[in-house]
């Protein structure tokens, strides 16, 4: 299993034998399965689909986000997908937020967004994430509290695919 997995480099710089060791004291190489990730369709109303914009490589659709719950107003956010044309596959997701709103009477949502992009790496394999970008910002009274998270993944390389039947059988 440790094998399948390589820490290559920590912002372009190659790692040290402990940056190795603390990536995989903290799972970094373990496969994560995609099964706890929702399902589009949960997300966004996929019946009601607009194009925003059509492009000679791409063209960017937008799907109102579902009602999920009385917490979360959907139409204070927008979702836009990207997608080419030449591959029909997913460039990029973009959420973000188009007003500010109230949540539990205290707490005032003023920015919340979300950027995922993708790359086809192999034509006949969908494409993989490339960048995760996440952030926020709410005011509690008079105080200002904001968060934000990116995680790339950069410098691919091909490998031999794991056969789960072949490494079970030996």
């Amino acid at each position: 299993e440790a094998e399948r997995s390589m820490l290559l480099s920590i912002d372009g710089k190659a790692p040290t034998p402990a940056d190795v060791q603390n990536w995989r004291d903290e799972g970094g190489d373990r496969p994560r399965p995609l099964g706890e990730t929702p399902e589009l369709a949960g997300l966004v109303d996929l019946q009601d689909l607009r194009v925003v914009r059509d492009e000679a490589a791409v063209v960017v659709f937008e799907l109102p986000m579902q009602n999920g719950g009385a917490e979360f107003p959907r139409e204070k956010f927008q979702a836009l997908f990207r997608v080419s044309k030449a591959l029909r596959a997913l460039d990029e997701v973009t959420v973000k937020q188009r007003e500010s709103f109230r949540v539990g009477g205290m707490v005032n949502v003023v920015d919340a967004g979300l950027e995922l992009r993708f790359q086809t790496l192999d034509p006949a394999f969908a494409p993989q994430p490339v960048l995760l970008k996440a952030g926020g910002g709410v005011r509690v009274l008079l105080v200002k509290i904001s968060r934000s998270f990116e995680a790339t993944r950069t410098d691919f390389k091909r490998v031999e695919p794991f056969d789960d039947a072949t490494a079970t059988a030996k």
